[in-house]
């Protein structure tokens, strides 16, 4: 969605971003968007400056999130037994430690994550 509010009604979660469930990170941003909501509504005393900064905040993780690339989806779906077969040995291969190694070589990298150590910690 290219807003996430309007008026005094937000979204967050599947409802604003739906990532795909190939991230793997749906319920990350779920949790992460409704703390950062939370946190916003009740710092600020005008709800559309709450909800821009919700947006703001979350923007750049959403949208690393939903990252994944338009093909992702057919491969890890096949419809043929050559293209599970395959998938199969693709995720065998993946699955080794030298791969396993590689492939986090090359996707660590700096989070996008809100900085969630401003919003103070709520009393239980």
């Amino acid at each position: 969605m290219p807003r996430w509010s309007g008026g005094r009604v937000a979204v967050t979660g599947d409802a604003a971003w739906c990532a795909t469930p190939l991230a793997g990170i749906g319920t990350t941003l779920a949790v992460a968007g409704a703390y950062v909501l939370a946190a916003e509504l009740a710092a600020a005393d005008d709800v559309a400056a709450a909800f821009a900064a919700y947006e703001r905040a979350m923007r750049p993780m959403v949208e690393d999130g939903q990252g994944v690339p338009k093909i992702a989806p057919k491969l890890m779906n096949p419809n043929t037994r050559l293209g599970i077969r395959l998938l199969h040995g693709a995720l065998r291969i993946a699955s080794t430690k030298p791969a396993r190694r590689l492939a986090a070589r090359f996707t660590a990298g700096r989070a996008k994550e809100p900085d969630l150590s401003r919003y103070p910690v709520p009393e239980v």
